[in-house]
């Protein structure tokens, strides 16, 4: 029997007195969700807001880009944090052509992850104003510049950190074609979870596909491609 494959936490984040597990689990690509030693592929619906992940009041939520006709890939563009039914954070993905054409800014690297965050209430872009953000102690937030070359620009994560679920969100090229700049224009963004609370009930998209919790008949259909087409993926 396969298992979502977890393990003792020691994140950074504000105290959880223990209760954390960390989760070899993710959400990506076309996209599919990674648990344990297997991948499942899923069609959520086009520019349409998804709970994918909700433990104590917090929750994730995930938007699907239409990039059709070009592609019927179901790329994540937008992942939304919330907390008690209030938006807190948004990332975003940029335009990726932008990134064959620009020139690098004279301070450093061209933007691949846009993040908002609600502060004072009202929406600030912070991204790559600061490296670490504390919301109200409801979240932390460290934002990432890595090596990874994206054309002009880099790859960049959202470490999201909380005291129900620790999160990774990356800007990611579309590694099924081979030249860059079909990588660069499906730009999109990927999702990791990195630990949730063991304390707090458990809901979500993805809970469900994880065989966590009972599946709905809405997760139900989302495993099954549309039009009449091939059985999802296992793999």
């Amino acid at each position: 029997e396969d298992s979502w494959t977890c393990g003792t936490c020691s994140a950074g984040c504000p105290t959880c007195g223990g209760s954390f597990k960390t989760c070899s689990s993710s959400s990506g690509g076309d996209p599919f969700a990674h648990f344990g030693n297997h991948s499942v592929q899923y069609w959520p619906p086009f520019e349409t807001r998804i709970t994918l992940l909700e433990a104590g009041g917090m929750k994730l939520h995930g938007v699907v880009q239409d990039r059709r006709p070009d592609t019927n890939n179901r790329w994540f563009g937008k992942f939304i944090l919330s907390s008690d039914d209030v938006d807190i954070v948004r990332a975003r993905v940029v335009p990726g052509q932008a990134l064959l054409s620009q020139e690098e800014e004279a301070g450093g690297v061209i933007d691949t992850l846009l993040v908002e965050a609600k502060l004072d209430g009202g929406w600030q872009n912070v991204t790559s104003q600061s490296n670490h953000l504390i919301l109200d102690g409801q979240a932390v937030l460290d934002f990432e510049t890595r090596k990874n070359k994206f054309g002009k620009g880099r790859k960049q994560a959202l470490v999201i950190k909380s005291p129900h679920m620790n999160v990774t969100i990356e800007s990611a090229k579309a590694q099924k074609f081979p030249d860059e700049f079909r990588q660069l224009k499906y730009l999109h963004l990927d999702m990791k979870v990195d630990g949730l609370s063991k304390e707090k009930a458990i809901t979500g998209v993805l809970p469900q596909i994880w065989g966590l919790v009972p599946m709905t008949p809405t997760v139900e259909a989302m495993l099954k491609k549309p039009e009449s087409e091939a059985a999802p993926n296992v793999l």
